[in-house]
C-alpha cells in the first residue's frame, strides 16, 4: 500500500497536534531542511566563485604563454 499525499498530510497533522513545547516536529524538520538547503546554496556559490577565479587565472596563464 502506498501513501497518498493526503494520507501523509493527515499523519503529519496528527503528529503536529500532539502537545509539544515550541515548534512541532514537522516544523523543526522543515526548518532543518531549509537550513541545509541554505548551506548547500552557500557551498555552491563558493564553488562557482572558485571556478570562475581558476578560469580567470588559467586564461591569464594561456595569454602569457601565447605572447
Amino acid at each position: 500500500m502506498t501513501n497518498k499525499p493526503d494520507d501523509l498530510a493527515a499523519i503529519a497533522q496528527i503528529f503536529d497536534n500532539a502537545h509539544f513545547d515550541g515548534e512541532s516536529p514537522s516544523q523543526k524538520a522543515i526548518a532543518d531542511l531549509q537550513r541545509r538547503q541554505n548551506q548547500l546554496i552557500d557551498i555552491m556559490d563558493y564553488v562557482v566563485k572558485e571556478l570562475k577565479e581558476n578560469r580567470t587565472q588559467m586564461n591569464k596563464k594561456i595569454e602569457d604563454i601565447l605572447k
